[in-house]
């Protein structure tokens, strides 16, 4: 591996070598539309990681479709497609990070042109300095605090707090501190330590779930809070998760109203996300279809009306999901012997 990080050199040099780019005329950028276009990268990388939340069925049809015991070419086309999609997954976090990347060199060979004293001195340089090449000086225009490469930010983001929600903590202890109230502690790569607070409040006040999470000195990064609340009115249960940042004020909220039907089945469900005004932003709406057995999902998010008076919804994914048959735990007869023609015989 290279000193940069970068596991594939000779193909990014390869792939990256374009020489018809030399001994070409010169060419008038303008500064403020470079920045606006760095800006378009960084709405674009946004808008991917978006759309690709609509993705992850790409995983759970599958498994939910050759789940338990199956032929063995069902479990190849499960591999298969689940691999298929992997691959596709991960094309799109690469497609994302160069996004990322294309618009922070546009910002910065922006500022880099952007004072005076550095427009005489801007050369291709500023360029290279841009994609990371360390070979080159740093453009003497560039404000300070700019000018990482994407790599520089990797490695300092190793050495920051982990996020609440990151997958890298590893589960300590759990203690059970009062009759209503437990705590979870959990441990970072770096020292750090996460606490997670849960209170059972009595008399059907729900759950409230505290994270808190701790430097390697012991120092207070980040606290949150969450308030699950459940109830029922005959056939529909509603359930209302609110979230709270460090004071106290709401950041936003989620709430599930599910209806059931006369056999237990989810029949109707909505599931409504509101911003910290208590605005709603997306809203997802399931049901069934109790002749067909068909059950379809569609998400929806709230968008502004063209005169900007008002807002509405448009849908953003529909899926239908057809009969499900009934499975089974165990084979119970052999595959063959259903082709047996002696197998339904009455012996006479």
């Amino acid at each position: 591996m290279s000193d940069n990080g970068n596991p594939y050199p000779e193909q990014t040099a390869t792939n990256a070598r374009a020489p018809w780019l030399d001994g070409g005329p010169p060419l008038d950028v303008k500064l403020e539309g470079l920045r606006k276009y760095a800006k378009h990268m960084s709405d674009q990388q946004v808008d991917l990681v978006t759309r690709g939340t609509h993705l992850g069925r790409l995983t759970q049809m599958p498994m939910d479709a050759w789940s338990s015991d199956v032929l063995g070419e069902a479990a190849a086309v499960k591999a298969q497609v689940l691999a298929n999609a992997s691959e596709l997954f991960a094309y799109l976090e690469m497609l994302g990070k160069t996004l990322h990347n294309v618009g922070s060199a546009a910002q910065t060979i922006a500022d880099s042109y952007g004072t005076g004293d550095a427009m005489s001195a801007a050369s291709l340089n500023d360029v290279l300095f841009a994609f990371g090449d360390k070979s080159v000086p740093r453009p003497s225009g560039l404000p300070k605090g700019l000018g990482e490469t994407y790599w520089d930010q990797q490695a300092n983001a190793k050495a920051a707090p982990l996020d609440a929600a990151s997958g890298l903590w590893t589960d300590g202890e759990t203690r059970q501190v009062s009759p209503i109230q437990t705590v979870q502690t959990s441990f970072g790569p770096n020292g750090e330590k996460r606490e997670v607070r849960i209170t059972n409040v009595p008399g059907g006040g729900g759950t409230i779930t505290t994270t808190t999470v701790y430097d390697a000195k012991g120092h207070v990064v980040t606290t949150s809070s969450s308030r699950v609340t459940t109830y029922f009115n005959g056939d529909t249960q509603t359930t209302t998760e609110e979230s709270y940042d460090a004071k106290g004020n709401k950041t936003g909220s989620t709430r599930t109203t599910t209806t059931y039907t006369s056999s237990g089945e989810v029949g109707h469900e909505v599931t409504e996300t509101r911003d910290a005004k208590d605005v709603t932003t997306n809203r997802k709406t399931t049901d069934l279809d109790e002749g067909s057995k068909v059950v379809t999902e569609t998400s929806e998010k709230s968008v502004k009306d063209k005169d900007g008076d008002g807002t509405h919804f448009e849908p953003t994914d529909r899926v239908t999901v057809g009969r499900q048959t009934e499975g089974q735990e165990g084979v119970s007869d052999t595959i063959a012997g259903k082709y047996d023609p002696y197998r339904d015989e009455v012996p006479g």
